[in-house]
């Protein structure tokens, strides 16, 4: 508890690190990717939607494919915004105004959070404690409503492949990651929006 308290307890001073980002991600948590692994738009982008993720590999390969030293295990140039790892550590990858190559044909409107988890994995406690006080944040920051939280193989036109297989087992259907948001997520912005 002590470190969760740690992690969304840091000073309002951490508005400032990674440009603009949520206040509770600390300079030390934001992860330098290419350039090619995102797009800094023409204009300011509306963001209207989160799109969750699963990795489908451990952290250390995560990090290899999100800083371009994976291309064994992936490819293409890949990204997300954020990365929950199982211990609820929260990395900052890509600034929230520009565009993070996760889930193609939403790229331009939403904001990428992938988990890390191996197939089969569920949700840890602490993980799922971020991940739900993050999206809250996002939802109230960019007026984002909870009907436009996504998993990724539930968003038309998101993948590469067929049949998608992420957020994995995270949520294994569109409808349980619908009642996750309303008994775990809403509350914090209830939470939020009366603090």
């Amino acid at each position: 508890m002590k470190y969760i308290r740690y992690i969304f307890g840091i000073i309002g001073i951490l508005s400032a690190y990674c440009h603009g980002s949520m206040p509770f991600i600390t300079e030390d948590l934001c992860v330098t990717v290419p350039p090619h692994h995102y797009i800094i738009p023409d204009v300011p982008r509306v963001i209207s939607a989160i799109v969750v993720h699963f990795t489908n590999v451990d952290r250390d390969t995560t990090f290899r494919i999100f800083q371009g030293r994976g291309y064994d295990v992936n490819p293409r140039p890949v990204s997300a915004h954020y990365v929950i790892d199982r211990d609820g550590l929260l990395y900052r990858f890509v600034e929230d105004g520009h565009i993070a190559r996760h889930a193609r044909a939403a790229n331009s409107y939403s904001i990428g959070i992938e988990h890390i988890a191996l197939p089969g994995e569920r949700l840890t406690a602490v993980q799922e404690q971020t991940s739900a006080r993050l999206i809250a944040a996002l939802c109230i920051r960019y007026g984002i409503p909870v009907e436009n939280i996504y998993g990724h193989r539930w968003l038309a036109g998101g993948s590469f492949t067929d049949p998608c297989i992420c957020p994995g087992d995270l949520w294994k259907t569109e409808d349980e990651l619908r009642a996750w948001v309303m008994r775990v997520v809403v509350p914090y912005i209830v939470q939020m929006v009366e603090d």
